[in-house]
């Protein structure tokens, strides 16, 4: 690959959202960051102690529901109670609703395997309540594939009135989104159970499925993925085909008050668990795991997540910014925290094209843009490429030609107001993967005998000199170790390759002193 369209492609990887070394550390406590606003709401902050990390030795089998502490779903307040009978048991569940007013009511679904056939939307009944009555999630299945394992339908369950709870259940084999509610307020998804199966073990199965791979085209002609994240020498399997998954498991959007507890989310071509373009609202106790982008916070005001677990995930959390369509621009007031994110290493089969095929195979975290992020509490663990990762749209304008001005308005591209301290990070960047890991080996870091990436990586970019883009607090000996490529980089807007890495070689600083900020 020429040099100019390898660094273009590390960069664009970096912001298209889209080892052995000890490094670890906790950035400093405070609440502002900087005279342009706060930096989140606040909070306690730190993970109640000094808990083990959690780390690539300690993924658990998630091959059934395994949300630690969930509560107990109730079964004696149900209006209505369906049975699976095999065969189109997603007419039944139409004909329910249809016919009976289940407004602020119960509709339960009992144990067993439901034959799916089609997508359940909710376009009546404001507080209704669907849930399973099994003990667990895993006891009613709501299995959208037919009899080769190919999908039926579109999405899963489709809801758009206020007030809907989804409750104790497993939805499986989508063609879309496992579970969706848009343009509501008040949406509760508890214990909430979204996959898809591996392709490979379907009855229809693709040719190739345990075919060698070893180079990222060999398994293409299925739109199968490897086994194995390539590196000069590596040679892998086929493995299912991830890629035909559904884009996003949980899935509410222009929403107000959203909770999203004690659910689990498995294979996501996209985003496990997606909350976008919603004010206030609430993400937290959960799993994802083996998705594209594991839990992800985008263009939100007022939104918390917290407690969540995310690994084996390509990128583990994300809080993102984007030029998109429609009134809500912002990403203010966001806070992550508390959660794990590890071991984030897995093999990106994202769907070609999209935002998230960028996303770098092993991110811990990325801020992308925003205006009052806080990120803190949080164990940060084992993702090879790197810890956390901010960055602006402009980069993404500058390297890969998208995104560029004029944006929308109201839309501000810039990093502002990012608020990370307490954090626990190691082993991260100690083996940097793909075009990414080769920008950061140009720096000097990230191979063997060099140090590993530092904790947060920024490209640097303000719109203004005074802006605060990052805070660390202000304990020099707790905070983060950072990189921060440097504002002047930004500029021109399509510079080559040997003007970029100049720059970056002459400007890139690991030094923490600018962001110590005063609470």
């Amino acid at each position: 690959m020429k040099v100019k369209v390898l660094i273009s492609a590390i960069l664009a990887s970096m912001i298209a959202v889209a080892g052995c070394s000890d490094d670890s550390g906790t950035t400093g406590t405070g609440g502002t960051a900087g005279s342009g606003g706060t930096a989140g709401s606040g909070g306690d902050g730190g993970m109640g102690g000094t808990p083990v990390p959690k780390g690539c030795d300690d993924i658990p089998d998630a091959s059934s529901y395994i949300v630690p502490n969930a509560p107990a779903t109730a079964t004696d307040d149900c209006d209505m109670t369906l049975n699976p009978t095999g065969t189109n048991d997603n007419a039944q569940i139409i004909d329910a609703l249809v016919d009976n007013d289940l407004t602020d009511g119960t509709l339960c679904l009992g144990v067993g395997t439901w034959d799916m056939a089609g997508t359940i939307g909710v376009t009546d009944d404001p507080g209704l309540t669907i849930k399973g009555i099994g003990a667990s999630p895993d006891d009613v299945v709501l299995d959208y594939a037919d009899a080769s394992g190919d999908c039926r339908g579109t999405k899963g369950i489709n809801v758009g009135v206020d007030n809907v709870t989804i409750e104790n259940l497993w939805v499986k084999n989508t063609c879309e989104n496992g579970v969706e509610q848009r343009d509501t307020d008040g949406s509760v998804f508890r214990k909430v159970r979204v996959s898809w199966d591996d392709r490979c073990d379907r009855p229809a199965a693709p040719a190739n499925c345990d075919a060698t791979c070893g180079s990222t085209e060999d398994c293409a002609d299925d739109r199968l993925v490897c086994d194995t994240v390539f590196t000069a020498q590596a040679e892998g399997t086929c493995i299912g085909n991830m890629t035909l998954n559904g884009a996003y498991g949980i899935y509410p959007t222009d929403c107000q008050n959203t909770l999203v507890e004690y659910s689990q989310v498995q294979g996501a071509s996209d985003a496990g668990i997606y909350i976008g373009k919603c004010t206030g609202g609430s993400v937290e106790n959960n799993i994802v795991n083996e998705n594209v982008a594991g839990l992800e916070v985008e263009n939100c005001v007022g939104v918390d997540a917290s407690n969540n677990s995310a690994f084996d995930n390509v990128g583990g959390l994300f809080a993102l910014q984007q030029d998109i369509s429609g009134d809500m621009q912002s990403n203010t007031d966001v806070r992550l925290f508390d959660n794990e994110t590890y071991c984030n290493n897995h093999p990106n089969f994202a769907k070609p094209g999209s935002a998230v095929a960028g996303i770098p195979v092993g991110t811990g975290l990325l801020s992308f843009a925003g205006d009052g992020v806080e990120i803190f509490g949080n164990q940060i663990t084992d993702n090879q490429t790197l810890g956390i990762g901010m960055a602006s749209n402009i980069l993404n304008c500058q390297v890969a030609g998208s995104d560029c001005p004029p944006y929308t308005a109201g839309y501000d591209p810039f990093v502002k107001q990012n608020y990370i301290h307490d954090n626990v990070f190691t082993n991260n960047g100690t083996d940097p993967l793909g075009d990414f890991g080769t920008l950061f080996k140009i720096l000097g870091f990230g191979s063997v005998g060099r140090p590993p990436v530092p904790n947060i990586v920024w490209d640097g970019y303000l719109e203004n000199p005074s802006d605060v883009g990052l805070c660390l607090g202000t304990d020099a000996a707790a905070a983060a170790t950072v990189l921060v490529i440097g504002d002047v980089c930004q500029d021109p807007i399509n510079p080559s390759f040997e003007d970029y890495i100049t720059c970056a070689q002459d400007n890139a600083s690991t030094d923490q002193t600018p962001f110590l900020c005063v609470p």
